[in-house]
């Protein structure tokens, strides 16, 4: 099952050791390099990219994007790859596409350097993020404080939004919209909703992470505590009465599929117009 639908995350370089082991593992990857080469002097540069493919362990590709990499960066990585391809890296089907070799198997753990920003604890496959800015896509995140994390996803919110402002009506439950082209207001109110999404679960500490880099329009991908993604539907509905209100609209609870890796499934929560049945005394 594809989660990120589909993503392959970027290599960044805004990662660094989190222990002694794995800057052992750091030091031993890059010192087995071709020392006569003007890159290997780069060394602070080579470890930030080991440190960012180590991050990217749990990924069953990742690509190197050389615009998202300064030119030391990019020098660093061909050094790397050039004495370690088999060993630590993989060359995969797509260019500049790779993988960490399964051949490589010491435990590794790695932190975000970014400023700290998450108010609790979210890590995923040997890596610690401190910012959601820092995590690739919804299916990285394993644990939220401790507890099982779940990847979730909002559904047509922009969708809903395009025919509450045609003044279309919504079926009474439903776990697809019909596509539509959505209008530039409808892209802003999903804009602002997803801001305020953001603020109310820092706000009220809710164990749940809103990802910021695995997202299309009509869809808002979150990792959340497993007890909290049972009932985000319920949450959702329940925290935005005052923003639709607000901003003239309709209130809804928006579809969420949840995905359960134990049971090898999806558990979809049907999306309703709860205004619009209100209205038809439905409820």
């Amino acid at each position: 099952m594809v989660l990120s639908q589909p993503f392959i995350p970027s290599l960044t370089t805004n990662f660094r050791a989190s222990d002694e082991e794995t800057r052992s593992v750091v030091k031993a990857i890059w010192q087995n390099t071709d020392s006569r080469k003007a890159a290997a002097k780069s060394w602070k540069q080579g470890h930030a990219v080991i440190c960012g493919i180590l991050a990217l362990k749990g990924y069953p590709e990742f690509k190197v994007d050389r615009k998202v990499l300064t030119k030391a960066e990019a020098a660093a990585f061909d050094l790397i790859a050039e004495r370690h391809i088999g060993s630590f890296l993989v060359r995969t089907t797509g260019k500049n596409r790779y993988t960490v070799s399964n051949k490589f198997v010491p435990f590794t753990f790695v932190t975000d350097v970014g400023k700290g920003t998450l108010p609790f604890r979210v890590s995923g496959q040997g890596v610690n993020y401190t910012t959601p800015h820092g995590i690739p896509s919804v299916d990285a995140v394993k644990l939220i404080n401790g507890t099982h994390a779940l990847p979730c996803y909002v559904k047509d919110l922009g969708t809903a939004f395009q025919m509450t402002l045609q003044g279309m009506e919504l079926p009474h439950r439903y776990e697809v919209l019909p596509e539509i082209d959505l209008s530039e207001r409808a892209l802003e109110l999903v804009s602002d909703y997803t801001r305020f999404l953001d603020n109310q679960m820092h706000k009220r500490g809710l164990l749940a992470v809103r990802i910021r880099e695995d997202s299309a329009p009509n869809t808002i991908p979150i990792a959340a505590a497993h007890m909290v993604a049972k009932d985000l539907g319920n949450w959702l509905m329940n925290l935005s009465f005052h923003w639709t209100k607000e901003n003239g609209l309709k209130h809804i609870i928006p579809p969420v599929n949840i995905w359960l890796p134990q049971e090898n499934r999806w558990d979809i929560n049907a999306g309703v117009p709860h205004q619009q049945r209100l209205e038809q005394g439905a409820i």
